[in-house]
């Protein structure tokens, strides 16, 4: 760079040297010569001007190959910093900065430019489980270490046996194996598996985890992306057959991902064209066997897709907040409704998932909905799975506090299927706790039936009711009753029936 303000001075020079040369050589061609051989005057004055001409031509010589040189080695560096510069810019594309492998697009190219129909290989998708809980109570730095100490080992297999490696997610990890085909018990996957499962030291403690691992194989068909795709869709699916477990992707998978592709389009269409409805499952007041509430229940008006279908669809599409609003607004109107044509009125309890966390308008939404259509907040109840109540996120708590203030009662839904521990249950804001069917059918029976008389007991002392819920013959109900429950939900009673059935619901005697 320095030698650059010298160019000019240097082709300036360059200009004067020649133009001496010039006239120095037809001053020598023109000069007269006598007789006698000697040079005449002209010759006297050419010749030293010829010999400063080749002087300044030296000098411009040697100049400017001082120049030239210096500005070739510029130009080398210069050439040298943009060729690092590259090298930094496609390493940033290309790679995982933290922890030095490919990333996600990278890899994704790779199978797209390298892997044909014709090639034999193995796409496996690898998911931490509960990396988030590392994350939140050891920090984000912490959580870095330990990828990247998996990373280490990930490595060390994978160049040892050729196999390529990227970093696909926050804890996801993507392995191509070429010539590989998988199954569940496939030494590759074992390798893995031990690698995620052995202790991680920590100081003097250590840290074990686990993972989810799902696996796709190449069929001769599908493109290679797709593969990828596939591998995601059976890790999800080991996550829900309970985490730490590898799915790989078969052609039952596929027709469930037809299948869900086809519930989805019928989702849309539902959103779209009012396609949804509620029905009301009566609960019954265990002492009088009167009616003393419902759960609201949603359904499609699409024929053959049922809530056991649509709603997983939902939650995993990132749709179930709209299914959320809208079954809040269609219970409220139709308790709306009930109260404007004289019914009596009992409160309705409204599901609310998990995933509608994010929705952080829903109880301003709700709010809006009890002025809209004039019913008491008393009559509006929210039911909330018992996993919600065990994360105790600072979103989930600030959730109930607003509920509560705004005179909403929380019930507990399937209590008993995710926790050991009973006490939680002193301190969490829920009125009423509904005990989960499963719970009915493993201990409703003859030298079991203490348990549940327990459980009725100690919620009574925690000053909170009980739904039964799945009650189907008429001995659970008695023995039920017997045990103290207040409320019973289930087949023996009613089962789901449409609004206009159910504000008239009537137990039948016998």
């Amino acid at each position: 760079m320095r030698f650059r303000k010298y160019t000019k001075v240097f082709h300036v020079v360059s200009f004067v040297c020649s133009a001496f040369c010039i006239i120095g050589a037809i001053a020598l061609l023109f000069c007269s010569v006598s007789e006698s051989g000697r040079i005449g005057e002209g010759g006297m004055i050419s010749v030293p001007l010829m010999i400063l001409s080749l002087l300044f031509l030296a000098l411009s010589i040697v100049f400017g190959s001082a120049v030239n040189g210096a500005s070739l080695r510029e130009s080398r560096a210069l050439r040298r910093k943009y060729e690092l510069l590259e090298e930094q810019l496609r390493y940033q594309v290309e790679y995982d900065e933290v922890l030095d492998i490919l990333n996600r697009r990278t890899i994704t190219e790779y199978l797209r430019l390298n892997m044909t129909e014709d090639d034999v290989y193995s796409v496996v998708i690898v998911d931490i489980d509960g990396f988030k809980s590392i994350n939140e109570n050891y920090g984000h730095s912490f959580a870095d270490s330990v990828l990247q100490y998996l990373v280490a080992v990930f490595k060390s297999i994978s160049d040892e046996v050729g196999w390529k490696l990227a970093r696909y997610g926050g804890d996801e990890f993507l392995f191509v194996m070429p010539g590989a085909c998988l199954t569940r018990d496939s030494e590759e996957i074992g390798r893995i598996m031990d690698a995620i499962r052995s202790p991680i030291p920590l100081g003097y403690e250590t840290l074990t985890i686990t993972a989810s691992i799902g696996v796709s194989n190449s069929d001769g068909v599908t493109l290679a992306e797709q593969h990828i795709t596939n591998a995601e869709c059976a890790m999800y699916e080991a996550k829900c057959l309970g985490k730490n477990g590898i799915v790989v992707y078969g052609d039952e998978m596929k027709e469930r991902a037809r299948e869900e592709i086809r519930i989805k389009e019928k989702l849309q269409a539902a959103f779209e064209n009012d396609g949804f409805f509620m029905v009301y499952q009566p609960q019954i007041d265990a002492r009088t066997k009167e009616v003393s509430g419902f759960e609201a229940l949603v359904r499609m008006k699409e024929p053959g897709i049922y809530p056991g279908q649509f709603i997983p669809v939902a939650e995993r599409s990132g749709w179930i907040w709209r299914i959320g609003r809208i079954t809040t607004e269609l219970a409220i109107k139709q308790l709306s409704e009930w109260k404007n044509g004289g019914k009596t009125l009992h409160p309705v309890s409204i599901n609310f998932s998990s995933n509608q966390l994010n929705d952080h308008g829903y109880v301003d939404f709700l709010a809006s909905l009890l002025e809209k259509y004039g019913v008491p907040a008393e009559l509006v109840e929210i039911e909330i799975t018992e996993g919600m109540f065990l994360e105790k996120s600072a979103l989930a708590d600030g959730l109930f506090k607003r509920f509560k203030e705004l005179g909403i009662r929380i019930l507990m839904d399937d209590f008993g299927t995710g926790y050991s521990s009973l006490g939680y249950l002193t301190y969490i804001p829920v009125d009423v706790i509904k005990l989960d069917k499963s719970l009915v059918d493993a201990y409703l029976v003859d030298g079991k039936d203490s348990f549940i008389k327990n459980i009725i007991t100690l919620m009574h002392d925690l000053g909170k009711e009980m739904i039964i819920e799945g009650v189907e013959e008429k001995w659970q109900f008695e023995r039920l009753r017997e045990f103290g429950a207040d409320t019973i939900q289930g087949y023996y009673f009613s089962k789901p029936i449409p609004a206009a059935d159910a504000v008239d619901f009537r137990v039948k005697e016998g």
